[in-house]
């Protein structure tokens, strides 16, 4: 066990904040990836799947990454990847369903709607999403968590601290932003008029085309 004095500890030995900042930050790009190249595969158009204004980050498959890291953490022997694929499946459809529940009542709004799809609950969760999230959740704790923590036990923990505020300031702007910018766009679809310097400022540099252009699958509910 690393020392405070230890000049060679790891960040794989200690920061386990900072560990799971980074999981998070790298399942989010991961979900970013995915998403985009499944809706190029499934469209034949590239569409950047974003949930923040700039950053290529889908926080809800951070969310997941970080909830199934927290799940499997604990145990010291891998999980048979039955358990993984029922556990991550169930444990990432509830997050889902959560966060489709959120969008919609924060600003009225939807990124997906599986209504259309078999065995879906609310249109919000659905057969397709569950048994993705189950691979996905297998990839994630066979695959990516033992390169993880490979890759954890060669950054030295004196670098990964100032790595991590480096990356945690910009990431807290932009997500301030995008919450502002998203609560603007709703007022915007009400018909709701800038009452103040930064609501005007929000309406000039983030306009109903930039936003459309950046979520490009949202949609407001009626």
């Amino acid at each position: 066990m690393p020392t405070v004095g230890d000049t060679h500890a790891t960040l794989a030995g200690r920061g386990q904040l900072i560990k799971i900042f980074w999981i998070f930050v790298l399942g989010s790009v991961f979900g970013c990836v995915y998403e985009t190249l499944l809706c190029l595969a499934r469209t034949g158009h590239f569409e950047r799947r974003v949930s923040m204004l700039y950053g290529p980050f889908n926080l809800i498959y951070g969310v997941g990454a970080v909830t199934l890291f927290l799940t499997f953490s604990w145990i010291k022997k891998k999980p048979h990847f039955v358990v993984v694929f029922l556990a991550g499946a169930v444990v990432c459809s509830a997050i889902e369903y959560f966060c489709s529940c959120l969008q919609q009542r924060l600003f009225g709004a939807a990124s997906w709607d599986y209504s259309n799809l078999p065995l879906n609950i609310d249109g919000r969760v659905c057969l397709y999403a569950f048994l993705a999230w189950g691979a996905l959740s297998v990839v994630w704790v066979w695959i990516a968590t033992p390169l993880l923590d490979r890759l954890f036990g060669l950054v030295p923990y004196k670098l990964a601290v100032p790595l991590t505020l480096a990356l945690l300031a910009p990431m807290m702007v932009d997500g301030a932003l995008t919450v502002a910018a998203m609560f603007r766009w709703t007022d915007r679809t009400s018909g709701i008029a800038a009452v103040n310097a930064f609501a005007v400022w929000l309406d000039k540099h983030y306009p109903d085309s930039f936003m459309r252009s950046v979520f490009t699958n949202l949609k407001f509910l009626s």
